[in-house]
């Protein structure tokens, strides 16, 4: 009995940090017809946790995705729209009117990206 006890405590961290990923936490910012776009989701494509964010009234949502993942689907009540994250990388504002994201690190703008769209 001892034994099992003991080797369960052993084990244990070992597993908690086995299921541990590595996440960058981005800010992203979501515009449509100059406006915040509300409600809209967030989706990690390929991610087996499954997990899904949504903008608040500003259009806002701040995601959290595993360092080894780059691709994001936006959806809202209209085209599905994938987006790759390049990093490094504090926040991504997309305009789905211009069809692009810009990308900001420790407040300077790091790159622009024209998105992928798919019908409605």
């Amino acid at each position: 009995m001892k034994i099992s006890i003991c080797t369960i405590l052993y084990l244990l961290p070992i597993i908690a940090c086995s299921q541990n990923e590595e996440l960058d936490t981005i800010k992203m910012k979501l515009i449509l017809d100059n406006q915040p776009l509300r409600g809209a989701n967030i989706y990690i494509a390929d991610w087996k946790n499954g997990e899904s964010f949504n903008t608040d009234f500003e259009g806002e949502a701040t995601i959290r995705i595993p360092k080894n993942k780059e691709q994001v689907r936006l959806g809202f009540m209209g085209p599905v729209v994938r987006l790759r994250i390049i990093r490094p990388v504090d926040s991504i504002v997309v305009n789905l009117n211009s069809k692009k994201a810009r990308y900001y690190f420790n407040s300077k703008k790091m790159n622009k990206q024209k998105l992928k769209v798919r019908g409605y």
